[in-house]
């Protein structure tokens, strides 16, 4: 911290303890010895930094001697006063009591005893204190009131308690009962300035072609009342100085008159979302010396959230004429989650949860309308997570704001007590009886049911989209889209939040997440079928490790709670097995390859790469947007100097949609000296493609161009023709799909790459999926020499066939390598080491945190060779593969502390006394290297690695 912004917030935290008694009594502020000594700098800096502070407006200086200080923004909040109405610089803090906006203090409290309009919004005693007092000391200011400027984000109300301010005039005296408030919205007007003028000031006949009448402005209808002008950032500086005049001498003259001035008393409230020195002229600002911020949601108390939320469905109960019963978890779920468009969204977004439960109850012939998860919009699901993860006592107050009987709440539509809300979201009161027109409608026309939901529900989302276009809702599951088509996001969030609620001590990646959450949906649809079948490979479960177990069964617990099913015991062996493949990755940072967007139209290219840079959380996606009518040269020069901006030495990759765009890559490289290329046929699967690889430090341009092309949408015609050229008797060929039970993911895992690759069927290649034992049944029926691949969530350990985890589809390369295989480019049945490499390298970079994949690789190469008479010549490849990985992982855990124990070591060593001396002797250069120390229990899985190779044993058995 810097040394002025100490002696600042040495200043705030003395000022925090003055209050009014004190500074009527006599206090005069704080001298700069007082303020530097808290923080150990002398009286000479303290000074200067204050003098540095009063020229920033921050403190005021209260002369004499010795000099004294006080904060600005505290002296405001005491004083219920803008910040603008106190002087820099006076004798005596007590003089500052005297100004006329004090002198008014006694009607301000008097004013606080009525029953005022303000006294009706909900907040009003809390988070609204002191915006409510500076508006009401803005009212009644003396002669007039003064011109006032609301700050806030969007949908926090500005409008509504622009409103209310009008309404406490009239209550209050200050404007005639016959007074209007009128509303101007600066943005429409914003760009004609002509235009602007007739509507603020009206326009006198023939004043302009057209003006075949005299016509009054906005400023005559105001007249004597208050005119709100919203959105006031986006008037225009010559717009902020027409409104001078009437401000200050409450005279103006329509369009088109030259001599008489017409009079007019306005009080002007100005709305606006943004930073008022960054567009608001300074003699604008002078005018508007009332300024009030308005708080988001997030920074009013939880209990007024309550209120709102109360407020807003006994609205919808009043609208509807029917009583509304919420279940308990959905209001957890509104008090909780983070509304960024503040009360606006929140009003929304229980209108549509509203609309939703009312559907039901029309096309279900419901008793009663009822209120539960199924109802409530998805970005507000998705956000139960974060709830969960909130402290228990947090959660456990829902029961004391709302009371429930049971599991619901029910809002009868009688207790709204005309409690203002402060939104101003007016969304249609129509909204049910359209429901209902065409729920009739559908009926009539026979309809099923289920038919006139899903129609509905499109309408009701169609329509409230629309009014909602000022509501930035966030679907943070937008990413999960292609993900969602085989999982059910319930049981994915359900799965995520038991993941997270049990990682105290280990964190769990995307695998395991993905394997888990496709068993779990494919074990509850194999229910609703009444085809579920009890695990019984009970010799799988690894009962000994007892933290896998507890974790497992607590798992179980947290998915029943999460999806209210009862799910079998017998899941939690199977959960414990899935634990197995817990991983930790995280992602280095190091120079990438920028990845620009070009296409054609307005903002095609911006689309994408936003989308892209949102997912992937990352920034080195640029765009270009081609307009129709923009030329190809314009285009061509702004693509050469964003590749001269963000090529970080390794090249840049275009991206590009059709036409002379193809072009451009030679043309950039040439005049530029920075190597790029180009693919066509650009969309938003493929650029994301290339942004995730462009991220593997390992990866050359060259080899990501190369991965992409086989995604370009002729790569299934080039697949298909290839097949019969490279796989020979196609009737006999398979593809197998896992699972431990070989009955729920392994079919869904089937029906997933039927999907993805079409041609498969045409060409008679068959998908089978099993578990272990099924393939045992039938492994010498199918033949070894016609399995293609095995895919899935199961590894059967098939010599030579190459095993794809699911998991590498849906955040991998699965497609890709499944590509190459059919196409006879991905053979592991003759795999030689050294040309193999770079594929090893590449895996290590995938998963691999702190070391360098390539020096990793060519010193672990060094260790095997010194312990390579222990293994086979049969299996050396695929053992030192092994080996290679299994020391990376090794090394990074040492270097975390996360050690993996061994059971009895001491005991293990004395019986394998030779191979550990040997295992020992090999890892010095290892150890020398990476400045590691590597623990006897980790020698001992190394040993027993070695020793044992106990997969390869498991191969065998089969």
């Amino acid at each position: 911290m810097k040394r002025k912004d100490r002696v600042f917030s040495s200043l705030k935290a003395l000022c925090n303890n003055i209050t009014i008694e004190k500074i009527k009594n006599g206090f005069n502020g704080f001298d700069a010895t007082c303020i530097g000594d808290g923080i150990s700098v002398s009286r000479s800096n303290t000074s200067k930094e204050l003098n540095e502070l009063l020229r920033e407006g921050k403190v005021i200086k209260i002369t004499g001697k010795p000099v004294f200080y006080f904060d600005k923004e505290r002296l405001s909040l005491l004083l219920n006063i803008p910040c603008n109405n106190i002087s820099a610089s006076i004798s005596n803090l007590s003089d500052i009591l005297s100004t006329p906006l004090l002198k008014n203090e006694a009607s301000l409290e008097n004013s606080n005893n009525d029953d005022s309009p303000f006294e009706q919004i909900i907040g009003y005693n809390d988070s609204l204190k002191i915006p409510i007092n500076q508006a009401k000391a803005a009212i009644l200011y003396p002669p007039n009131g003064l011109n006032t400027l609301l700050i806030g984000t969007t949908g926090v109300g500005k409008s509504t308690f622009a409103e209310i301010m009008y309404e406490y005039a009239l209550k209050s005296g200050v404007i005639d009962k016959n007074a209007e408030f009128i509303v101007f919205n600066c943005a429409e007007y914003s760009d004609n300035p002509n235009l602007l003028i007739s509507q603020l000031f009206g326009y006198t006949k023939g004043a302009f072609t057209g003006a075949d009448k005299e016509r009054e402005g906005l400023i005559d209808k105001a007249n004597g009342g208050v005119l709100l002008l919203d959105e006031i950032h986006r008037l225009p500086p010559e717009g902020q100085e027409m409104l001078f005049l009437v401000m200050d001498k409450g005279v103006y003259r329509r369009l088109g008159e030259t001599e008489n001035h017409r009079k007019a008393s306005v009080l002007f409230i100005c709305a606006t979302t943004e930073n008022t020195n960054s567009f608001l002229l300074q003699t604008f600002l002078r005018r508007v010396p009332m300024v009030i911020k308005l708080p988001d949601l997030a920074e009013r108390s939880i209990g007024e959230r309550a209120d709102l939320i109360k407020a807003f469905f006994n609205n919808e109960a009043k609208t509807i004429g029917l009583p509304i019963k919420v279940h308990k978890d959905v209001l957890t779920a509104f008090t909780m989650y983070k509304c960024k468009s503040n009360i606006g969204q929140l009003k929304a977004d229980i209108q549509l949860t509203c609309a939703k439960g009312y559907l039901e109850y029309k096309t279900l012939s419901k008793l009663n309308i009822n209120i539960g998860l199924s109802c409530i919009p998805e970005h507000i699901y998705t956000e139960l997570l974060n709830i969960k993860k909130r402290r228990l006592e947090e959660i456990s107050i829902i029961d004391e704001l709302y009371k429930p009987t049971s599991m619901h709440v029910e809002f009868s539509g009688n207790e709204t007590n005309d409690l203002k809300t402060m939104d101003n979201y007016k969304l249609s009161v129509n909204l049910y009886e359209e429901i209902n027109n065409k729920y009739n409608n559908y009926y009539n026309l026979g309809y099923t049911k289920e038919e006139i939901k899903l129609d509905i529900i499109k309408y009701v989302d169609k329509y409230l989209k629309n009014v909602l276009s000022e509501v930035s809702t966030i679907n943070s599951a937008q990413h999960k889209k292609e993900l969602f088509k085989i999982i059910n996001p319930k049981i994915y969030y359900a799965v995520e939040t038991a993941l997270l609620e049990t990682s105290s001590e280990r964190i769990y990646d995307k695998k395991i997440l993905i394997a888990l959450s496709m068993h779990i949906s494919s074990m509850l649809e194999n229910i609703r079928k009444s085809t579920y079948k009890k695990p019984s490979n009970k010799n799988l479960i690894p009962l000994d490790n007892n933290i896998d177990y507890e974790t497992a069964v607590e798992i179980h617990e947290i998915l029943e709670r999460e999806l209210e099913i009862e799910i079998p015991g017998e899941e939690i062996a199977l959960i414990c097995i899935f634990l197995n493949t817990i991983r930790e990755n995280i992602t280095e940072n190091k120079p990438k390859i920028p990845i620009i967007v070009i296409c054609h139209g307005e903002s095609t290219a911006t689309s994408i790469a936003n989308v892209v840079n949102e997912l992937l959380q990352t920034n080195h996606c640029y765009a270009i947007n081609m307009p129709l009518n923009e030329s190809v040269k314009v285009v061509l020069e702004a693509a050469k100097n964003l590749v001269k901006k963000v090529d970080e030495g390794k090249g840049v990759l275009l991206l590009v949609d059709m036409g002379s765009l193809v072009t451009f890559s030679d043309i950039i490289t040439k005049d530029t000296n920075i190597i790029t290329r180009s693919i066509d046929m650009v969309s938003t699967p493929l650029v994301l493609e290339a942004a995730r690889k462009s991220l593997f430090p390992e990866y050359t341009l060259d080899n990501l161009t190369k991965d992409l092309q086989l995604l370009t949408p002729y790569i299934g015609r080039d697949i298909g023709s290839s097949i019969d050229d490279n796989i020979g008797d196609i009737n006999k060929k398979v593809i197998i799909t896992t699972c431990i039970t070989g009955d729920g993911a392994a079919k869904k895992i089937a029906d997933m790459l039927r999907q993805a690759f079409p041609f498969i069927e045409k060409v008679n290649i068959k998908i089978l999926p099993m578990n272990v034992e099924k393939f045992k049944e039938v492994k010498y029926e199918i033949g070894h020499n016609n399995i293609i691949a095995v895919i899935g969530t199961v590894d059967i350990h098939l010599d030579n066939i190459p095993f794809i985890p699911i998991d590498e589809f849906i955040v991998g390369d699965g497609n890709r390598i499944l590509r190459e295989l059919l196409i006879g480019n991905y053979n592991l049945r003759n795999i030689d080491m050294e040309t193999n490499i770079s594929l090893i390298v590449n895996t290590l970079s995938d998963q691999l945190t702190f070391l360098n994949p390539t020096k990793t690789y060519n010193i672990l190469s060094q260790v095997f060779d010194q312990i390579k008479h222990y293994i086979s010549e049969e299996n050396y490849i695929r053992s030192k593969i092994r080996f290679i990985l299994h020391c990376s992982f090794m090394i990074e855990r040492c270097f975390r502390n996360e050690s993996f124990e061994y059971k009895n070591p001491d005991e293990f060593i004395s019986k394998n006394q030779q191979i550990y001396n040997d295992i020992v002797k090999s890892i010095e250069i290892l150890k020398k290297s990476f400045r590691v120390h590597i623990p006897k229990d980790e020698l001992c899985y190394l040993v027993e690695f070695v020793k044992s190779n106990k997969l390869l044993i498991e191969r065998d058995c089969l």
